[in-house]
């Protein structure tokens, strides 16, 4: 019976682990091969994969090719070239006020330049100007370089309710994701993912160079989640246990997914429909239909 990750977001170790992954590395590659460009946005709701997506795409970009053994990728034409990821999880900087918010996001950048080993990064007070400083000397020591983004937008959400606070708020994360903005010319590739685009509290107005593919592009609808297809032929005997269990065969059992958890279509060019990838998971592990 397949192996089911319902509470893994890490590429290798889901690969190293033996669990199912639903391949996707063929929308990737349209991505990571410079055909669309590259820079790019995508939103989702919460638990949808945009993590484990952030993390595929780190281990293309470090060139390991020996964690995509079978998948679509590695059928693809793709020079598998290693680049610098720097990675972002913005969680990491949720805050209970501004100054604390400040704090935590040069604490970020302390991290990265700790973990790339950079030497002379001048640190000054403003957070923003310290990534880009730290930015500059990333691409002076090692050449071109990706920028992975989770959750950009949960720094703000705390703040929704507290207008004068916001208004720092937006001006600190502004200032912060403009440094990718001023360094787009030594970016091979950048993905920031949220949950929504917060397109009226200025962040965006820093980033405004990416390509959003969340609603607009039919080809990238099912790039995050499960369409049916995708239950039906990576999860055969999950679904026979499952139909076994609610006395029916895979098609009901399929039904019954459905018909409980619903589906998302995000695009209005695209018939295609996907799935909470977490919430069907953790109903194909445990055979119950309940809210995950």
């Amino acid at each position: 019976m397949e192996k089911i990750a319902t509470d893994t977001y890490t590429f290798e170790k889901l690969r190293k682990g033996g669990y199912t992954y639903v391949d996707k590395t063929d929308l990737l590659w349209q991505l990571v091969a410079n055909q669309e460009g590259s820079q790019f946005f995508i939103s989702r709701p919460r638990r949808f994969g945009k993590s484990l997506m952030l993390s595929t795409l780190q281990a293309i970009f470090e060139g390991r090719r020996d964690l995509f053994k079978g998948l679509k990728i590695d059928h693809l034409d793709y020079d598998w070239a290693a680049y610098p990821v720097v990675a972002l999880d913005m969680s990491e900087a949720v805050s209970e006020s501004v100054d604390q918010l400040h704090e935590n996001l040069t604490d970020i950048v302390d991290g990265l330049v700790e973990s790339f080993g950079l030497k002379g990064v001048r640190k000054v007070s403003s957070p923003g100007k310290y990534l880009g400083n730290f930015l500059k000397a990333l691409a002076s020591a090692r050449g071109a370089f990706v920028v992975l983004v989770d959750e950009y937008d949960v720094p703000l959400q705390g703040f929704f309710g507290d207008r004068a606070s916001l208004v720092r708020v937006r001006k600190l994360m502004h200032d912060f994701y403009i440094a990718l903005k001023n360094n787009e010319k030594n970016i091979r590739f950048l993905m920031l993912t949220g949950v929504t685009k917060l397109t009226k509290v200025s962040v965006f107005s820093g980033l405004n160079h990416l390509t959003d593919l969340t609603m607009k592009r039919k080809e990238y609808a099912a790039l995050l989640g499960y369409t049916p297809d995708e239950i039906a032929a990576f999860f055969p005997h999950r679904l026979d246990a499952l139909a076994k269990k609610h006395k029916t065969d895979r098609k009901g059992a399929l039904k019954l997914l459905l018909d409980w958890y619903d589906s998302y279509r995000f695009s209005h060019l695209s018939t295609a429909r996907v799935c909470n990838p977490i919430s069907v998971g953790q109903a194909l592990a445990t055979g119950a239909l309940e809210s995950h």
